[in-house]
């Protein structure tokens, strides 16, 4: 063995005619061959050898212990049904990734009917969960256990056992395994539903390890104190105040303003007193000076002032955003209309309605929520209400949400219909509409391609077009807003516009309305696949699941 380590290091040239040995039965096979060129015999040996050793070796002995933990046990039995086989068509096509809405959307009314996906379709929704994060919550809870053991097979399947099995008021038997050991997501999905069952051993678990925690994990856990928030929280909160960390600090200044008692919300009153004040009829703004926002302001998370005015509206809005609405109305003996009316017409006034609006959230108070998001409607218009601001428009939309959906809905309905007020307040709407609201913005949809069809034929199409958006009204967000009792009927009403005579328009109309065409496509195509029903039953339902009239 040494000659051929020697020969391969050197080169045949160098070595000569040095015999190649290796001791072993692979020199007579070897001499057998008569191969008389050295590169190729030192080859032909190396090979040789090469399989004489794997052949000889001699096979692994494991210990019991060692062979369990090796073997791959099979996948529990399932505990849900499997899902229709009639709707797996278009269960598969939901999972190719264009329709994320919809995925959500199945993979609840799934879990609501206690169902799962059927083993095809596990590792296309594998796949998915892998590429889009934001669908993994919902994914989850409809893979059944063969979904939750194929997961250990690839290192991008591990997210599916990052979410807890079982129902919101249990815990998994080895949680204490999982809160110390396990994945970031795994420890904030235990931590959350640790707080609605104990909060208090919830509270002692992450003390526990608060100090070792990095800034992100912080942040995470610490929210989930919203969950069965008490005075008891307090200590704790308020140490959190101290950390190093500004996001930190900002989760728990809220936290400790929805504790009516709490010392954060009775510093944050008396800064906010100082504020406001209704005198002779009129509300009064104050901006705080840059002196008076000191350490004690940013600790409890109000951002330090720079010089200007804008900056320093911007500790107001943060101090008055911690105050309940209602503490407004018991101070002045208004209601929330009326203050609303007052702030309108103060110096700096849209910073309080603002304010407010992201109060009402906060506290989840209905009834400034309605009074707010009734202001909100009728000042599109105006353009009080800004439309560029992200951040506030989210507000805003939670506050459609803490009311009835009807009385939201019919806000909106008071705007011109298919105008851009009413677009703009539409997409504030919740993603959910009634059936009622549902056959309104049908009509308005249908009212509007007619009027323009109409146009188009007249050759009005240049003074059409300059009167209205180019884009079908609010189509992306009907799509998924419809509710089921809608899907059927919308299907079949908005299917004729895909078979226009085209022959009669300008040029320029028939590219426009071919291009309403595609959008109808694939809002038809859409809709049609959310009318799946995952109860349907063919003994049951006589054999036929319903659908719309077309196929997609």
């Amino acid at each position: 063995m040494d000659t051929l380590i020697t020969t391969a290091l050197v080169g045949t040239g160098q070595q000569g005619n040095t015999e190649l040995t290796t001791g072993t039965p692979i020199d007579a096979l070897l001499a057998q061959t008569g191969e008389d060129n050295a590169e190729r015999r030192l080859l032909l040996a190396a090979g040789a050898w090469s399989v004489y050793r794997r052949a000889g070796q001699m096979p692994v002995r494991l210990t019991q212990e060692d062979s369990a933990a090796q073997t791959v046990q099979p996948a529990p039995p399932e505990t849900l049904a499997a899902c229709s086989p009639t709707i797996v068509s278009a269960l598969e096509e939901m999972l190719l990734g264009q329709f994320d809405g919809i995925v959500i959307e199945m993979a609840t009314r799934l879990r609501e009917a206690g169902q799962r996906l059927p083993h095809a379709l596990l590792p296309p929704a594998l796949y998915l969960g892998t590429q889009k994060e934001h669908l993994r919550a919902a994914l989850a809870p409809v893979l059944g256990e063969r979904g939750r053991w194929l997961g250990q097979f690839k290192p991008e399947w591990a997210w599916v056992n990052e979410f807890l099995p079982g129902d919101e008021h249990t815990l998994p038997e080895n949680a204490e395994t999982i809160w110390q050991e396990g994945a970031p997501a795994s420890r904030y999905a235990l931590l959350r539903r640790l707080r609605g069952i104990d909060p208090a051993q919830a509270r002692r678990w992450l003390a526990d390890v608060w100090k070792q925690e990095k800034v992100d994990a912080r942040c995470s856990l610490l929210a989930t104190f919203e969950v069965g928030l008490s005075s008891e929280d307090e200590p704790f909160l308020e140490k959190a105040l101290d950390d190093r960390s500004e996001r930190v600090r900002a989760i728990a200044g809220p936290l400790l303003a929805r504790l009516p008692e709490s010392a954060l919300a009775q510093r944050m009153r008396a800064r906010a007193e100082n504020m406001l004040d209704y005198t002779a009829g009129a509300l009064t703004v104050r901006l705080p000076t840059e002196r008076e926002i000191d350490q004690t302001w940013q600790r409890d998370g109000v951002a330090p002032a720079t010089a200007g005015k804008v900056a320093l509206s911007w500790p107001l809005t943060q101090v008055l955003s911690l105050i309940p609405p209602s503490y407004w109305e018991q101070r002045f003996s208004l209601s929330p209309e009326a203050l609303i009316a007052l702030a309108e017409a103060a110096e700096d006034g849209q910073r309080v309605i603002d304010s407010w609006s992201y109060a009402a959230m906060l506290f989840a108070d209905a009834r400034w929520a309605a009074a707010l998001w009734r202001w909100t409607c009728a000042h599109i218009r105006s353009g009080a209400v800004s439309i560029r601001d992200m951040q506030l428009a989210d507000v805003r939309k939670a506050l459609a949400t803490l009311i009835p959906r009807r009385e939201a809905e019919q806000c909106v309905e008071q705007l011109p219909a298919g105008g851009e007020e009413w677009q703009l307040a539409l997409e504030l709407l919740p993603d959910s509409w009634s059936e009622e609201y549902g056959e309104s913005y049908l009509q308005v949809l249908q009212a509007y391609l007619d009027d323009a069809l109409a146009a188009f034929q007249q050759q009005r199409f240049s003074s059409w077009s300059s009167q209205h958006s180019p884009m079908l009204p609010c189509l992306q967000k009907a799509t998924f807003a419809l509710p089921y009792a809608c899907l059927a009927k919308a299907s079949m009403q908005m299917e004729p516009y895909l078979t226009l005579p085209l022959e009669a328009l300008s040029h320029q109309a028939r590219w426009y309305v071919m291009s309403w065409q595609q959008e109808l496509e694939t809002f038809i195509k859409t809709i049609r696949l959310r009318n799946f029903n995952p109860n349907f039953n063919p003994k049951r339902d006589g054999g036929q699941e319903p659908v719309p009239a077309a196929s997609p």
